[in-house]
């Protein structure tokens, strides 16, 4: 929408407001911060955590196709929860962001996401920076989709203090269904894990007395 114009002294127009500008100037700021939190997230996947120095553990490329862990359980005060909470945390802002930026579908969002984020993966697991990581592609895909929710209640239209407050929220209700499923999952494959060691228990004590059984002394 153009924005009107006054005339001021020696003919010249100038606008009357400049929401334009501001709204221009904002998507400057906006993409700025986004390349600056892009290359921070770059030197954590590459260059944190020393990973330099635990290069050396490495003698192959390792690719883990199957997760071996759940995305996040329930707080716990120790690193690898908090590593687990930043593996989703920090994809939260890219979900926010891109949409902001360039109005696009969810399903293209989640899948341009993805081929990117699996690329960098790739690219750990050559440098010998990292591994290919299918739980981790999970977790950094789970929080961009977390993002997006984020995005759609409360900046794919006006922006207020109530809907900044409701996209919050939906953050947070996202990380908690989060916790609660991966919770389901991990009790659900313990308890199979569980019956299966007590059918091999109850297996080999029948063996065991059968065998004994057969070994008993006949009398006639």
């Amino acid at each position: 929408m153009k924005n009107k114009e006054e005339k001021i002294s020696g003919g010249r127009k100038v606008p009357k407001d400049n929401t334009g500008v501001i709204k221009s100037n904002l998507r400057r700021f906006i993409f700025a911060g986004l390349i600056v939190y892009a290359i921070l997230v770059l030197y954590f996947m590459f260059l944190g955590f020393n990973r330099t120095d635990a290069r050396i553990n490495y003698s192959e490329y390792t690719f883990i196709l199957i997760p071996e862990v759940i995305p996040l359980r329930f707080p716990e005060l120790t690193m690898s929860w908090l590593y687990d909470f930043g593996n989703i945390a920090a994809f939260i802002p890219f979900g926010i962001i891109f949409p902001l930026l360039y109005r696009i579908r969810f399903r293209k969002f989640i899948s341009l996401f993805v081929l990117v984020i699996s690329s960098l993966e790739v690219l750990q697991s050559l440098t010998f920076m990292g591994t290919f990581d299918i739980a981790d592609i999970i977790s950094n895909t789970l929080g961009a989709i977390i993002g997006f929710i984020a995005f759609k209640v409360g900046f794919s239209t006006g922006i207020t203090f109530r809907k900044l407050v409701a996209s919050a929220v939906s953050i947070l209700i996202s990380i908690i269904l989060i916790i609660v499923v991966s919770e389901t999952i991990n009790y659900g494959i313990h308890v199979n894990e569980t019956i299966g060691q007590v059918y091999q228990i109850i297996n080999i004590a029948l063996c065991e007395a059968t065998i004994n059984i057969c070994w008993l002394p006949h009398r006639g």
